[in-house]
C-alpha cells in the first residue's frame, strides 16, 4: 500500500488545479443571440405639442424570443417635430409626423408618431 502514497501526493495537487480551472461552476458562456427583429411600441402614437410619450423597443431573435441586455440606439426622422432621448422618451415639439427608429445591431424597428398642435 505504501507504493500508492506518491500517487496520492501528486493526484491531490493535480485535482486542485483541475478544479480551479473550472471557475465558478457556471459552465461555458453561451454566445449572445443575434437580434433578427426589433419591435417598437408606445402607449399612444398621437402626441400633443409639449407632451412626451415613452416608446419601448423589444429585440427578438430569429425564433421570436426576446433578447435582453442589448443596447438600443434611438432616432427621430423629423427632429423638428419630435426628438427621442436615449431612454426612448419622445418629446413632441411641433405639429407634424415623424418616424421613431430603434436600432439594435443590424436590426431596426420603427414607430410612426403624429404630433398635434
Amino acid at each position: 500500500m505504501q507504493a500508492f502514497r506518491p500517487l496520492k501526493r501528486v493526484a491531490t495537487p493535480a485535482l486542485a488545479i483541475a478544479l480551479a480551472a473550472c471557475g465558478s461552476g457556471s459552465g461555458p458562456s453561451l454566445p449572445t443571440p443575434q437580434v433578427a427583429k426589433v419591435t417598437v411600441t408606445a402607449p399612444s402614437t398621437s402626441v400633443k405639442v409639449g407632451d412626451s410619450v415613452r416608446a419601448t423597443a423589444t429585440a427578438l431573435d430569429a425564433h421570436g424570443t426576446t433578447v435582453t441586455g442589448v443596447t438600443v440606439t434611438w432616432s427621430s426622422s423629423a427632429q423638428g417635430v419630435a426628438t427621442v432621448d436615449a431612454n426612448g422618451t419622445v418629446h413632441a415639439l411641433q405639429g407634424g409626423d415623424t418616424k421613431i427608429s430603434a436600432v439594435v445591431g443590424s436590426a431596426t424597428g420603427t414607430l410612426d408618431i403624429h404630433v398635434t398642435p
